[in-house]
């Protein structure tokens, strides 16, 4: 089997065709697993298309073999679903997801879905494992793939779902950049990590850390999500406004570049 991972699409409706489209060629000749290390949705216009046919896929084992992990968008999908649980309706769902991101994903599936449907999918979301743990080893170190840090203690099955909601699920989803977590290591030396979370702003779209045997592949998807769905790109290479307080800095750097990983892990 021929194991590959991404990390935070983030609605992004062209690197998420290619990216399927490449591995079911592949899967013709090779067993195929994809690993989502979650993100895959908010901030792109067709968050919600992505989702719902990655949905489909795991439900009814279409095409290869997918294992989608979670992120702090389907942590914060699954929060605001309390609020959508409890009033039953549409138009009262959590801010603080929509406003980071979640309004792109919340506005395509409320046009599509029946609120039943809704539940069953955010169901689905809240059941995500947090982290997975390989045998494959890279540097003698069993590899394990997780959104943003690395836990103190990885079992060889996830013992951590999205709706646990204790600190372990937030270091994993948002690493210290959540006031909750004190700042340390975001590896664990014990193992190998692969994880996405934190954009990398260079032309590779990853960055290996050897110190903390991390590997971070989030290419920065959720800005180029941004410029595709907007299409403000001005001649001095920022964008027009300044939607979910990402700086214009990177919009420079991110639109500039046209590299997103996909890793196969040998």
């Amino acid at each position: 089997m021929r194991k590959f991972v991404v990390s935070d699409i983030h609605g992004n409706l062209n690197l998420y065709v290619s990216i399927m489209n490449y591995l079911e060629n592949i899967n013709k000749y090779d067993n195929v697993k994809l690993y989502l290390l979650g993100d895959l949705i908010d901030r792109g216009l067709y968050s919600g298309n992505i989702l719902l046919d990655v949905y489909d896929r795991i439900k009814n084992n279409r095409g290869f073999e997918i294992k989608y992990l979670a992120g702090n968008h389907e942590w914060m999908m699954y929060l605001a679903s309390l609020d959508l649980e409890y009033n039953k309706s549409f138009y009262s769902i959590n801010s603080y997801w929509k406003d980071n991101g979640g309004d792109y994903t919340f506005s395509y599936l409320e046009d599509v879905t029946t609120f039943d449907e809704m539940m069953e999918i955010i169901g689905y979301i809240s059941s995500l494992d947090i982290y997975e743990k390989l045998d494959e080893k890279i540097n003698d170190k069993r590899i394990v793939l997780i959104h943003a840090m690395n836990l103190n203690n990885i079992n060889d099955i996830c013992d951590l779902k999205i709706n646990d909601n204790n600190l372990d699920v937030i270091t994993a989803l948002w690493g210290d950049r959540h006031p909750d977590v004190k700042k340390r290591s975001i590896g664990n030396n014990s193992y190998f990590t692969i994880k996405g979370h934190t954009p990398v702003d260079n032309i590779y779209g990853y960055n290996y850390d050897n110190m903390e045997n991390v590997l971070n592949i989030d290419g920065g998807c959720a800005f180029y999500s941004y410029v595709e769905m907007h299409n403000l790109l001005l001649e001095n290479g920022y964008m027009e406004n300044d939607y979910m307080m990402l700086d214009k800095k990177r919009y420079k750097y991110f639109s500039s570049f046209n590299h997103y990983p996909l890793v196969e892990i040998l």
